[in-house]
């Protein structure tokens, strides 16, 4: 960095009255032991030779400063209108920039500090814009590989439920619903990773679908979804258009109960109220003590609160499609285990059809756009959320 430089300038600030407090100082000694007459004319020439030299050092020395300004003005502005935008246009445009060697060097001068100081902001912003665009081609391109994921996925589901449509060997036939089931769990995880980037899954539902199917869907894709109980439940209908994040939200849960309650069986229940829904998990697991629940009912009610360690987690992934539905999520707890209860709001809802009907427990393929194939309909059609393809 450049050493300050105001050196000159405290200099001649100090020196020139201190010069000139001299000569008066002197000139004055000298009218005193002239006595009370008129000053001798020699003295009258140094008073004004005081006075001149006085108003040209000062006139100097306010040019001289005024220089510095301006060239310190001049060097800001173009730091500012010029080099560091043209910097940040080629980084953005991919061009590698080293912002110390390309931005000009600070001048001299008695504002030298102030131009180390502009040079060093300059660097860091272009440095900030370089960090940005980088974050932002790696989210971009992991939200592109996440995509062909997804569309990968999506068509090894559609073979497979091809494949178990022809099968009759039982054996084979349960063989083939465990690598249904894995893949549509690895969907699953493909569009919480798209979630947790900023982004929504591409595939998308426009028919209203039956709760029922909905909450048998999230059992579905939960990991261990033989110990699921989800209670019948008729009337409530969802928006096609929340399909996908309420699943995978209830599936959070769901998976969060099963892993709070290992061997336990976990109860979803679905409560139609006053034009909302209410949906609770639970499980028999141990109770969770004030600071965990604090803390867990927190992230759930402010997602952008979550620590490094929670993000990512089923809760914080609950939490992040909640509030893109407007949905409210809360956990309880006592002796006899957590509750997670989810309010699902009026405007997710649509009107129940006039003629539907009571929810079955037989095999799948209800009416069309409709039932959804779920475990314990048939056993290892995980895939509730398929009606959203």
């Amino acid at each position: 960095m450049t050493k300050p430089s105001l050196a000159p300038a405290l200099a001649l600030i100090i020196l020139i009255p201190a010069g000139a407090g001299l000569i008066a100082y002197a000139a004055g000694n000298a009218v005193a032991r002239a006595g009370a007459g008129e000053p001798p004319f020699s003295l009258q020439i140094v008073f004004a030779a005081v006075v001149g030299v006085l108003v040209l050092s000062a006139s100097a020395l306010v040019v001289w400063l005024a220089r510095q300004v301006r060239a310190a003005a001049a060097y800001a502005e173009d730091l500012a209108a010029v080099r560091v935008p043209d910097l940040t246009r080629r980084v953005r445009a991919g061009e590698p920039v080293d912002p110390a060697t390309a931005l000009p060097a600070p001048h001299g001068g008695p504002f030298a500090p102030l131009g180390d100081a502009l040079h060093a902001l300059a660097c860091h912003a272009v440095d900030a814009v370089t960090a940005e665009t980088i974050s932002r081609d790696a989210q971009q391109l992991a939200l592109r590989v996440g995509r062909d994921n997804q569309t990968l996925l999506h068509r090894q589901l559609t073979m497979l439920d091809e494949v178990e449509s022809r099968q009759t060997d039982p054996d084979e036939l349960a063989r083939l619903f465990t690598i249904d089931h894995l893949a549509a769990r690895m969907r699953r995880n493909v569009e919480k990773h798209l979630t947790l980037s900023g982004s929504t899954p591409a595939r998308r539902w426009r028919k209203p679908v039956p709760m029922l199917d909905v909450l048998r869907a999230a059992a579905a894709e939960a990991t261990d979804y033989h110990r699921v109980d989800v209670a019948p439940v008729s009337g409530p209908v969802l928006l096609g258009r929340a399909l996908i994040d309420v699943t995978h939200l209830l599936a959070e849960l769901i998976d969060n109960a099963l892993a709070a309650a290992p061997g336990q069986p976990v109860r979803v229940v679905c409560t139609p109220m006053r034009g909302e829904v209410l949906i609770t998990v639970r499980d028999l697991g141990p109770a969770m003590d004030a600071g965990t629940l604090g803390a867990a009912n927190e992230l759930l009610r402010a997602p952008a609160t979550a620590t490094e360690e929670q993000r990512g987690h089923g809760l914080h992934v609950a939490a992040r499609l909640a509030q893109r539905r407007g949905i409210t999520v809360t956990l309880q707890t006592g002796p006899q285990g957590s509750t997670a209860t989810v309010l699902i709001p009026a405007d997710l809802l649509a009107a129940a059809p006039a003629a539907a009907a009571p929810a079955r427990g037989g095999p799948a393929g209800g009416p069309a756009g409709g039932t959804v194939a779920v475990p314990g309909v048939r056993p290892g059609a995980r895939r509730g959320a398929d009606v959203a393809l």
